[in-house]
């Protein structure tokens, strides 16, 4: 009796070594360079030209706009594992049928045909609209809006908005982001943006031109991820520490405070294993309160003329993180833009651009995204994101401010990891249930 009393409770210990060693061994059954998977993909889309359909990106499924030049085409849509996405008020359609700047993009099927519109105002009915179905409700996704032209109408840029916004106004609610065709720059031609699904399980997109720049906004394709088993390791808000330009030290709640010193303008804070050091290129006090938010992240920010650099350290090699970096201001510097770089001071590898931004939310609130976000495994602990003025590059149309509100990270779980520890577990009970009927 004593013996199976004492025998139980080692059975117990037993599994959960083995537990450990399954879930432990997940890093030497994979190689190192496959080990971290990207986040969950729902569904992905890819428009093709309905005239010159081209390729359809591998793992996508195609749609053809079938439009023609006046009137709107009528909608076309296309569904994967049980997701549909819908589009309509399309101008037209192209396969541009060349490489170009598209020559060995992983994603070049997916960037080189597309929808469009030339439609830059008036009622929101008439925007080219992408409207999700299938999904699960209420649950926040990353989605990923392709809008790329590869050989004409260089710099246009498209204007994103979500179901909440009726006005078509970039100040308002469900405003999502600006997307700017940059023929050299494939790699800036997608907005990830952080969506939450209706009740019904409904996302709707829509989209208008720019009047300053092109008035043309591009659909290329949507991909819809799933970022619940991201877990959130760090998040980091920039306070404001200028006592005449609003609250002081306000820190969003569930985020680390980071103030800068003066001259020259530098700051860290270290939390939960990572160090964030931020520095601009500005002596004075270069942070703002609008406290016209309702929350402190959006509302306070660091900015620089020309540079602003964000160091990040104690990053796992070989680990997939997904960052999500803030940068608005809620009330000035209209339509200021910023590009921003990965582990390029020198700014010499323009392949190494994560997103060039514009903004100025207005009245932002936490449903906005005045926001881009961005999946990295390191080959390094340390990485630096370094934002220039985009004020030349943009043909002079925009302020030369950088703006930066603070940022997320988090991890991407490995899908074998969680497989393995499903497996382990499984066998464990099962030994643990013979361990007793014996």
């Amino acid at each position: 009796m004593n013996r199976e009393l004492s025998s139980a409770p080692m059975s117990a210990v037993r599994a959960f070594v083995f537990v450990l060693a399954l879930t432990g061994a997940a890093g030497w059954l994979m190689p190192a360079h496959v080990q971290a998977a990207t986040m969950p993909r729902v569904a992905a889309f890819d428009i093709n030209d309905s005239d010159n359909p081209g390729a359809t990106q591998g793992g996508f499924a195609g749609l053809n706009d079938g439009s023609s030049v006046n009137p709107p085409a009528t909608t076309f849509s296309a569904s994967q594992n049980g997701v549909t996405l819908s589009v309509w008020n399309t101008r037209d359609d192209r396969d541009r049928l060349v490489d170009g700047n598209l020559t060995g993009y992983p994603q070049g099927d997916l960037l080189r045909d597309f929808s469009f519109t030339q439609t830059t105002g008036g009622s929101v009915s008439n925007f080219m609209t992408a409207q999700l179905t299938g999904l699960k409700p209420n649950v926040d996704y990353v989605v990923r809006i392709s809008g790329y032209d590869p050989d004409n109408n260089n710099r246009s840029l498209g204007l994103w908005f979500d179901g909440r916004n009726t006005t078509g106004n970039w100040t308002n609610t469900g405003f999502l982001g600006t997307l700017q065709s940059l023929q050299s720059h494939p790699v800036t031609g997608h907005l990830d943006v952080n969506v939450t699904s209706t009740s019904s399980g409904e996302i709707v997109l829509r989209t208008r031109g720019s009047t300053s720049w092109g008035s043309i906004a591009y659909l290329n394709g949507v991909e819809v991820y799933d970022p619940s088993g991201a877990e959130y390791l760090l998040r980091v808000d920039m306070d404001n520490t200028n006592t005449g330009q609003g609250p002081v030290n306000a820190t969003e709640p569930g985020y680390v405070g980071l103030t800068l010193n003066t001259g020259p303008s530098t700051g860290s804070v270290t939390a939960k294993g990572f160090t964030v050091s931020v520095t601009t290129d500005r002596s004075d006090q270069p942070t703002r309160n609008r406290n016209n938010t309702g929350e402190s992240l959006l509302s306070d920010f660091v900015f620089a003329n020309d540079l602003l650099n964000v160091q990040i350290d104690g990053l796992e090699i070989g680990k997939e993180y997904l960052f999500t970096v803030y940068t608005c201001d809620t009330g000035g510097n209209g339509g200021a833009a910023s590009k921003w770089y990965l582990n390029d001071p020198a700014l010499a590898d323009p392949n190494n651009i994560i997103r060039t931004m514009q903004w100025n939310m207005g009245n932002a609130n936490t449903g906005d995204q005045a926001a881009f976000s961005f999946l990295l495994t390191p080959d390094t602990s340390s990485i630096t994101l370094t934002a220039t003025d985009a004020y030349a590059y943009s043909g002079g149309n925009v302020s030369g401010i950088i703006m930066f509100n603070g940022l997320d990270i988090r991890a991407v779980p490995e899908p074998a990891t969680m497989v393995l520890l499903g497996l382990a577990v499984t066998g464990a009970g099962g030994y643990l249930r013979r361990r007793r009927t014996a």
